[in-house]
């Protein structure tokens, strides 16, 4: 944005196509300002855009510092929070995926656990001889 106190004293001249020129007019016939406010106030938002773009991206590390304007500032701080927030419930997200994965691992484990100790029920005591009889647990020797 312009500031207040500042002075219309820089002059920019460029050439356009016929075709392009009539775009021009029309876009500045519809607005209903005159064709140096309206291109001003183009030029103003385009530059806000890319200050903002460039500010978000980290091109800028400190918006004072490149002398840009506190509403360009403010629109980059603006983006970059609804980006992190985005993030935010990304990670959200992504940890209630992974608190379900684990209460299903956990059940699986209570199970394979209960699975044991029934196997262990099964098994012959420790010490009752040292050859296994053929009703023993070891049916793979025979």
């Amino acid at each position: 944005m312009v500031q207040q106190n500042e002075r219309f004293s820089e002059r920019v001249v460029f050439y356009i196509m016929p075709s392009v020129r009539a775009r021009f007019e029309n876009a500045v016939g519809a607005s209903g300002m005159q064709q140096a406010d309206w291109l001003r106030h183009w030029l103003e938002d385009v530059l806000v855009r890319v200050e903002s773009e460039a500010l978000v991206a980290g091109d800028v590390a400190d918006g004072e510092e490149s002398g840009m304007p506190l509403a360009s500032q403010l629109v980059a701080a603006q983006a970059r929070v609804q980006g992190l927030e985005e993030i935010v419930a990304i990670l959200r997200e992504r940890l209630g995926m992974a608190d379900a994965h684990n209460l299903e691992l956990n059940k699986r484990l209570e199970e394979s656990h209960s699975t044991v100790d029934r196997v262990m029920l099964a098994l012959p005591a420790a010490g009752q001889g040292s050859e296994p009889t053929r009703r023993s647990w070891q049916f793979w020797r025979r």
